[in-house]
């Protein structure tokens, strides 16, 4: 049953307004400069210059910024030609291809034949590498890029052309470590493949909790540990004193070389408290340095008490 030709009216009266809103948001592609099409003449004529001197890969950074300043099929096959000649042939291959879409628009039928002539001889010539992706490796984000260019699902398993030479591949999806390598393919009739792996799993970073509980933890080991060294300092510096103290009565008991048995006592009680000073002051400094390290590189946000009474300390933290 056809719908009443009122209702037809109606339906083009309501999506009128939207398309046309939408055709004037549509972004209009920005047309070259005076400035830009001067200097894509300069660029073009330069690349001519250094391809007669046979400087092609000068020449081909000149067509390439000529063509992206102001697009055109003269310098778009001018460029294939210089990519052909420097040994990319996917490159070549690829815009020789648009160079020859590019003329057929334009009628240019001499330059459509060209570029016909070059991409049917250069296809037999070209490289192919081929991405295959594991079953295992199938998880939701995986991303796989080919010199920072990413690789679509579509053209996993599928051969694709490449340049000759070094080609750099990531995979990358989340919550999976990052997997990076690379393969190397002759300029010229190469078949490789990459066989993507089952990436691994990224270490799971501590909760806020976790890290609060350890960062605590750590805190109060580096106080009592401090505290303890405190007390070991406290004990050393006594037995220095008394080292000292009983030095003297050993000078003072062994006149002339002469000692009596008190002086002799005296001496062996001041070598013992100094032996205890300098084990107990060596213990006590490295076991502060090692309480100041732990409490200065806990994590932030750790808190600790410490109480005090007669005749006792503790030291807690807050879990």
């Amino acid at each position: 049953m056809r719908p009443p030709t009122s209702g037809i009216f109606a339906l083009a009266a309501a999506v009128a307004p939207i398309l046309l809103s939408l055709s004037l948001e549509a972004p209009a592609c920005a047309e070259p400069t005076g400035v830009d099409r001067a200097r894509a003449t300069s660029l073009f004529n330069e690349g001519r210059e250094l391809m007669t001197a046979h400087r092609t890969t000068e020449a081909c950074e000149k067509f390439d910024e000529s063509e992206k300043l102001d697009p055109g099929g003269g310098t778009l096959m001018n460029l294939a030609r210089c990519r052909e000649e420097e040994g990319r042939i996917a490159t070549a291959w690829s815009e020789f291809t648009q160079a020859r879409a590019e003329a057929a628009r334009e009628g240019r039928e001499d330059r459509e034949a060209e570029a016909k002539q070059h991409v049917a001889s250069l296809e037999p010539r070209l490289s192919k590498l081929t991405i295959v992706v594991d079953e295992g490796a199938l998880v939701d984000g995986l991303a796989i890029t080919i010199d920072g260019s990413p690789v679509g699902r579509a053209s996993w398993s599928t051969p694709f052309p490449v340049d000759g030479g070094d080609h750099a591949i990531e995979v990358s999806a989340p919550g999976k470590v990052p997997y990076r390598t690379s393969v190397r393919v002759e300029a010229e009739r190469d078949v490789k493949s990459v066989t993507i792996s089952k990436l691994a799993n990224a270490p799971v970073a501590p909760s806020k909790t976790e890290r609060s509980r350890a960062g605590n933890a750590q805190l109060v080991l580096g106080v009592s540990i401090g505290a303890a060294a405190a007390v070991e300092l406290a004990v050393g510096t006594y037995f220095g004193v008394r080292a000292l103290s009983k030095q003297h009565e050993s000078d003072t008991g062994c006149p002339q070389n002469q000692c009596s048995s008190a002086g002799v006592a005296a001496a062996i009680d001041a070598g013992r408290s100094a032996d205890a000073s300098t084990v107990l002051v060596s213990v006590g400094v490295v076991s502060a340095a090692l309480g100041v390290t732990l409490v200065v590189t806990r994590p932030q946000g750790s808190r600790v008490a410490i109480g005090l009474g007669p005749g006792r300390a503790s030291v807690s933290g807050t879990f």
